[in-house]
């Protein structure tokens, strides 16, 4: 479990606007519960994006946001309490790393397809550096594996793939 590097305290309010059919809201609710901190259900009308997501977040105070990047760039102004991001499920552009970059605001990128229980690998966004998939949460291994499934050399090219015991069967 990703809790001990998301670092959710029982002080947080999280925002919980995916929906349950996305398993990235995995990441919204269980680090919340397992700290004990405020779950936020998100509205359900138009202010899911834009404008009205900011006024809901700034509102509620929420300091923990985990969503899709894509999502992230219809915010246009900062939302001060927000201490934590979670960006997942595509892409992290390198200049949305620097556009909500802040003296004491962790962006963390999650990486993981559904079969590894959502996320597996992890890495902390900081301006003026490569966006990448970073490194295994505890408990999982990362290969980078040619068409033999044999490791590629350092810097080379392949497929991921992930083991540990979250991984599913099948």
């Amino acid at each position: 479990m990703a809790t001990p590097i998301y670092k959710v305290t029982s002080e947080d309010r999280v925002y919980q606007g995916l929906t349950i059919a996305f398993d990235f809201s995995f990441e919204e609710i269980w680090p919340t519960w397992i700290a004990g901190a405020t779950l936020v259900a998100g509205p359900t009308d138009s202010r899911r994006i834009g404008q009205g997501l900011t006024e809901f977040l700034i509102k509620h105070q929420i300091t923990v946001l985990c969503c899709v990047p894509t999502l992230l760039t219809t915010i246009e102004a900062d939302v001060p309490s927000l201490r934590f991001l979670l960006v997942s499920g595509e892409v992290c552009p390198a200049d949305l790393v620097g556009r909500w970059s802040r003296p004491g605001r962790r962006i963390l990128n999650a990486y993981g397809p559904t079969e590894t229980t959502v996320t597996a690998t992890y890495c902390e966004l900081l301006p003026h550096r490569p966006v990448t998939l970073g490194i295994p949460l505890p408990t999982y291994r990362v290969y980078i594996l040619n068409e033999q499934l044999r490791p590629v050399e350092e810097r080379g090219s392949g497929e991921i793939c992930i083991g540990g015991p979250a991984v599913a069967i099948g």
